[in-house]
């Protein structure tokens, strides 16, 4: 385990379940789980946030298997494919609910067909982000740097090619589809969709304060915590191509326009969300993810007590 690191796991939002849900009957499931859901004081009653806590904040069966794991919901006649979807939730590291009520609800490991409790997560150094857009996991190990660590990486002279673009896109949509509603996201423009993803991945991670440095009265990002990012999704080789698309200002920049925040927003934008300033990269203001808050349901087991002695530009 990385002792001092940033974790983002899979998202996935609520529109992305109800995708993934869209053949099935939400009012006879949130009425055969609603006794099941524990009771917490001021949370909102609208049905958005009753589907979230039907899938995520019930206590699983204490069994071994998958089917006993999920004993209280097939107890209360829910049908197999929303247990599917809650199993796809509550797996650590699948997938993470991006809702404003969700709690971080990954709390088992898949182990053959069985699920088993993962045990703690996140060490006391470990920052968990939670941005409130489709993003892919990745965990990053961070490191100190100063501000010259924040200049404009050199750019290729000639553009990458469109078969390296296209790689690109491939390898995205292959880490996308499998998950919750990762088909129904991709279908109207599967490469801007899977490039938006992408974009939100790293521009959660490059919002954290220690992904940043102040230089005269502007907030820079880190170019080796950017070029980081690639290597920890194992997408090193796709990083001057990637470049072409998140940074507005770079001369190859390939203008690519999708919904942003990805699996929240409808108004497309530009995915470059890298600007140059001043010899240094920014974060576009545009770029920046809302996040969940802190748990209305209880501190998940695994999920890090905030360190403020971490906050700021100490990485």
């Amino acid at each position: 385990m990385i002792r001092n690191a940033l974790v983002l796991m899979r998202q996935v939002t609520l529109a992305d379940v109800r995708a993934a849900a869209s053949h099935l009957d939400v009012p006879t499931f949130l009425r055969q789980t609603s006794a099941l859901v524990p009771y917490t004081p001021d949370v909102p009653t609208d049905e958005d946030t009753k589907l979230v806590r039907a899938l995520i904040a019930i206590p699983l069966g204490a069994g071994t298997t998958i089917v006993e794991r999920l004993a209280p919901y097939q107890q209360a006649g829910v049908v197999g494919d929303w247990r599917k979807i809650v199993c796809e939730l509550h797996l650590r590291g699948h997938s993470a609910l991006a809702h404003p009520e969700a709690v971080y609800g990954g709390d088992y490991t898949l182990d053959g067909n069985g699920m088993l409790p993962a045990g703690r997560l996140l060490g006391p150094r470990q920052r968990l982000l939670r941005p409130r857009a489709r993003t892919l996991k990745v965990t990053l190990e961070r490191k100190p740097g100063d501000s010259e660590l924040a200049r404009i990486l050199p750019t290729p002279v000639a553009a990458t090619s469109d078969a390296l673009f296209d790689a690109l896109v491939e390898e995205l949509e292959k880490r996308i589809r499998p998950t919750t509603g990762g088909d129904a996201f991709l279908a109207p423009d599967p490469a801007s969709r899977a490039l938006s993803v992408l974009a939100s991945t790293v521009a959660a991670i490059l919002s954290d304060a220690s992904s940043q440095r102040g230089v005269g009265g502007l907030r820079v990002v880190r170019a080796d915590v950017y070029k980081g990012i690639f290597d920890a999704l194992g997408l090193d080789d796709y990083f001057d191509v990637a470049r072409e698309v998140l940074e507005r200002d770079h001369p190859h920049h390939r203008s690519i326009s999708a919904p942003w925040p990805p699996g929240e927003g409808v108004e497309g934008r530009d995915l470059g969300i890298v600007e140059y300033r001043g010899g240094y990269m920014t974060l576009a203001p545009r770029a920046f993810l809302p996040s969940l808050p802190p748990p209305l349901l209880g501190r998940a087991e695994g999920d890090p007590v905030e360190d403020r002695e971490d906050a700021g530009d100490r990485p």
